[in-house]
């Protein structure tokens, strides 16, 4: 989570207050600050019928609709107010720049993040010519155009950007500042999406220690910084720990803002996603209820924030494979996005991209593919051709034309994504490693196995890297690199590949069962091939009981195994219990015909 700059309230214009008015505002700013954001509104709207004010009373306003998510409200209020300053102090009025910022955050969280950038830009000029030049205000609008950048995919850029804001703080505060630890966590989350994982969590824990001795354990920039570590640990696979990091963050935040505050609702959201990946269903499905009934009587049912976690249901509900339930809860996210963001927001996109997935498993392939089409053409407006969330799209494009036998189109798309990733995440991430396995599977299924095994030695060049030689994510790739020197008659080349996959996975035997299974069955055929049967029978049985706990008692694979398994058996001299083995393979009514056969020979990881 990032750690917005927001200048809430800007200072005095040039024209005097009354008392009255400034009653209204200050009774205006405490109900804002207990979010009793209705209250506080018709306070503000007092303050502006008095007049005395009116900048700062539109000034107010606007944040008002920006907390309560009516950004298009905002961005009207906040011109209104720069258009009065414009007039009576001109445009290189310091003021100016406070609420262009406010103006910035407003179109960013719309997702016109290059209208936004403009803005802050030019606020940024501002405060740099002013008389008396206000290093703070500088950094304030720093970070946020760090943000900007870091939202369209420049993340060197925003990184860089993050680094200099910490510079100028370093020379007018000192380190131990929470606004130091701001920027340090701002500069954690875009570490953090660049995929710089370790260093993303070192720098976080300098603001979590700050935040904890400059504000005390219980403060709610506290709960920010554990929240995020979790999601570093999410991100890095590590999920030990994790719950209680964001019950830790949940604890603190019920106490401190109460438990209906929908910040609270964020966290209890990630909860949910965090049972979700172990499998506890019912839990996360509670949590997102909870928290969308917070984020109802907190914002209402139809902001943005709201339809976040009715679009996080929704993913746990295609899980469960409820798939109708799930479309129901995508369209009414759809519906909200639409409303409150307009048809072009990023936001949209991502429930179109849900929506294309639950076409797919449904079995629509032409639906799929024409949402997962419009889904891809508001990336590329919303976020531009080089964005990680375009290159993601086009992934899935590539898959469903993968699954429809459509190589040449799956292998279009897997090059563009790969090339969107490196640019993205560089050559070393683990995105880039997903991506060239992708295209290497496309490359394959063209039998163009040269080209495919050089992808997927670079996949396992950048896992082995990243996690060591024994890491569990290692045996999908290994696997993946032997089945396409096998497909390529390189079987000794594939043999070692295989058997070290097995290795790793003996340490980890629940993981990739049916991935294991069909290693196992393929190694089997090479030694089976080169004359080696009392060694390929066992690791065929091996293969049978795998495939069977995997994919149950009547996949089709199933009888592949106990096919290859059959021939070995008589080639060992053991021709009744062959016979057995051959009946039961028949008896799957599946057409195993010819010698020994390969199954998933040219699937890499797990899709």
């Amino acid at each position: 989570m990032r750690s917005l700059v927001l200048t809430v309230l800007v200072c005095a214009a040039a024209s005097a207050q009354t008392e009255q008015w400034e009653e209204f505002m200050a009774r205006g700013n405490a109900l804002r600050r207990e979010n009793k954001h209705v209250e506080a509104e018709q306070w503000y709207r007092r303050a502006l019928d008095e007049g005395s004010d009116t900048p700062r009373s539109l000034n107010s306003l606007g944040v008002v609709c920006y907390e309560t998510a009516r950004y298009a409200e905002a961005v009207a209020y906040y011109e209104r107010a720069l258009e009065i300053w414009r007039t009576s102090v001109g445009e290189g009025y310091p003021q100016l720049a406070a609420t262009m910022n406010n103006q910035s955050a407003a179109f960013s969280a719309m997702g016109r993040y290059s209208e936004a950038e403009a803005i802050v830009r030019r606020a940024i000029a501002i405060r740099e010519k002013a008389p008396g030049r206000d290093e703070l205000q500088i950094a304030d609008l720093l970070d946020n155009l760090a943000f900007n950048r870091s939202a369209q995919g420049a993340l060197a850029e925003a990184e860089e950007i993050h680094r200099r804001v910490l510079g100028i703080l370093e020379k007018v505060l000192e380190a131990g500042s929470p606004r130091v630890a701001t920027t340090l966590n701002n500069l954690s989350v875009v570490l953090s999406k660049a995929g710089k994982y370790s260093e993303s969590e070192q720098v976080e824990r300098r603001a979590l220690e700050i935040w904890e001795k400059t504000l005390g354990p219980e403060s709610p920039s506290v709960a920010t910084g554990l929240a995020n570590l979790a999601e570093i640990h999410v991100k890095r696979g590590v999920f030990e720990g994790v719950e209680e990091l964001y019950l830790r963050a949940l604890s603190i935040r019920e106490r401190a803002l109460g438990p209906e505050h929908p910040l609270v609702a964020g966290l209890l959201s990630n909860l949910g996603g965090v049972y979700a990946n172990q499998g506890r269903l019912a839990k996360a499905e509670s949590m997102y209820r909870r928290a969308i009934a917070v984020d109802e009587k907190a914002l209402g049912p139809s902001r943005p924030s709201t339809a976040a976690v009715v679009n996080n249901l929704g993913d746990l509900h295609r899980l469960q494979g409820r798939f109708p339930e799930a479309r129901a809860l995508y369209l009414r996210t759809l519906g909200i996005y639409e409303k409150a963001l307009g048809p072009e927001h990023s936001s949209v996109g991502r429930v179109l991209n849900n929506l294309a997935a639950i076409s797919r498993q449904e079995g629509r392939p032409e639906e799929s593919a024409a949402l997962y089409r419009k889904a891809l053409a508001n990336f590329e407006k919303a976020l531009g051709p080089e964005h990680p969330d375009t290159g993601l799209v086009l992934t899935n494009l590539a898959d469903l034309h993968y699954a429809r036998s459509n190589f040449e189109l799956a292998e279009a798309f897997c090059r563009r994504a790969l090339d969107i990733t490196r640019k993205s995440f560089g050559e070393t991430h683990g995105a880039t490693a997903d991506a060239s396995d992708r295209l290497a599977m496309a490359l394959a299924a063209l039998r163009r196995y040269t080209e495919a095994e050089r992808y997927y030695a670079r996949g396992l060049a950048i896992r082995e890297a990243l996690s060591g030689p024994s890491h569990v994510s290692l045996a999908p790739s290994l696997a993946a690199l032997g089945n396409a020197y096998q497909l390529d008659s390189r079987p000794a080349a594939a043999e070692p590949l295989y058997r070290r996959a097995l290795a790793i996975w003996e340490a980890f035997p629940e993981n990739d069962l049916a991935l294991q299974a069909s290693t196992l069955n393929n190694l089997a055929m090479i030694c089976s091939r080169t004359g080696r049967f009392a060694e390929a029978e066992p690791l065929f049985q091996r293969a049978a009981g795998l495939t069977e706990k995997a994919l149950g008692s009547s996949d089709r694979s199933l009888a592949v195994v106990l096919r290859n398994l059959a021939e070995t058996m008589r080639k060992n001299r053991r021709a009744a219990e062959a016979k057995k083995i051959e009946a039961r393979a028949k008896s799957l009514k599946q057409d195993t015909e010819g010698g020994s056969h390969a199954y998933q020979a040219g699937s890499a990881r797990n899709r």
